[in-house]
């Protein structure tokens, strides 16, 4: 997520808040995080404080000092810690907001961006005050995210539950492996609360047990996980395939579009997606790296064959001169916005603002590669 960095005035335990550089009235202040210059008696009462000058500031325990606060937005919602870090847990102009629920995970996928820790850090309680935080604000998009946020089976009811009955009107998906709907019992709980807003965008990265299974890192992965396909699909709730392209299967692109088309025909969007090179993926980078442009004809091939069967389908992180012209108007923005640019190459492309660009994250960007529209 994108972060801040300053100097914190004390030890403090972290702490939640609603940025604001106005006045908000007294009995409002517990909520917010004061944004400004300095201290003063206008900070009194807040939450916490960011300031961009020096200083301890008048009786303000909990602040960072010298800190860039261009960056922050009114509405924004951060949580600071005495580092001196404060981290954009929701940020008010952002389409990509989510609520990281769990670091735990019970794969571990080779290319896996954030790979999965054995503690939940408070997450769940963080991510139910960020929520109480945004009750009566209308929201278009709330993500799920983790870890694997399904683990925590009772917690993930409640806070699905939570999301919405407070924000009925918001497109909530939720990012899962999907082997813990292999379990009928909790898909059935999680129907009664799923209503048509509500998407569970399950991986699945290979069409058989041997492919799937190694790139996971699970043994028994691909029959959990389609098991749990099916499970939601009897019960009528939404599903996303998403299938992460790597060195491992992407010369199998079009079988796996057959497999989709041949097994899983119901389900409501499929997405090929592209990796971003962190975390796993750069410990695992000899093994799986591959640049889009050396399977942009497969994935074409698999693309128009599920296009053409009337499924819909989109390509991820796919920048628009990597992929095949053919399918270059399945491609979507899908970088979230605190991590998406663009190099230097591309700055004179006239494609640029219908491209989904590269991940600021990832180690290293195939430059070489980009071939920029005039």
């Amino acid at each position: 997520m994108k972060q801040g960095k300053g100097i914190p005035n004390s030890k403090f335990d972290r702490i939640v808040g609603i940025a604001t550089t106005k006045p908000v009235p007294a009995s409002l202040r517990h909520k917010h995080i004061y944004v400004g210059e300095k201290a003063g008696f206008h900070s009194l009462g807040h939450a916490g404080c960011v300031f961009s000058g020096k200083g301890k500031g008048i009786f303000q325990p909990c602040a960072i000092t010298q800190a860039d606060i261009s960056i922050i937005n009114d509405g924004d919602i951060l949580v600071l810690d005495d580092s001196g870090k404060f981290d954009f847990v929701w940020e008010v102009d952002s389409p990509h907001n989510s609520f990281f629920l769990t670091g735990k995970c019970n794969v571990s996928c080779l290319m896996c961006p954030q790979p999965p820790r054995d503690f939940d850090n408070l997450a769940y309680g963080e991510a139910r005050n960020i929520l109480k935080l945004l009750q009566g604000h209308r929201i278009s998009d709330i993500c799920l995210t983790g870890g694997e946020p399904t683990l925590a089976k009772d917690k993930f009811i409640g806070f699905l539950a939570q999301c919405v009955t407070q924000h009925p009107e918001s497109y909530i998906s939720v990012l899962t492996n999907g082997r813990t709907f292999a379990d009928m019992d909790f898909v059935e709980r999680v129907a009664e609360i799923a209503t048509p807003n509500v998407i569970f965008c399950v991986s699945l990265h290979g069409d058989n047990p041997r492919l799937h299974d190694a790139i996971v890192n699970k043994a028994g992965s691909f029959e959990k996980t389609e098991t749990g396909i099916y499970n939601l699909a009897r019960k009528g709730i939404k599903i996303e395939i998403r299938h992460v392209v790597t060195k491992l299967n992407y010369k199998r692109l079009p079988q796996m579009a057959r497999h989709i088309y041949n097994y899983m025909p119901f389900c409501d969007h499929y997405a090929f997606m592209a990796m971003e090179l962190h975390g796993n993926a750069v410990k695992n980078s000899d093994l799986i790296m591959v640049n889009p442009v050396r399977y942009k004809d497969r994935l074409a091939d698999a693309a128009l064959l599920l296009e053409r069967a009337c499924l819909p389908v989109s390509l991820y992180n796919i920048p628009l001169c990597m992929a095949d012209e053919r399918v270059r108007h399945l491609a979507r923005q899908s970088i979230s916005t605190w991590k998406n640019v663009f190099p230097q190459e591309c700055c004179e492309c006239s494609q640029k603002s219908e491209c989904s660009g590269f991940f600021a994250t990832s180690e290293r960007i195939p430059v070489e590669d980009i071939t920029p529209f005039h």
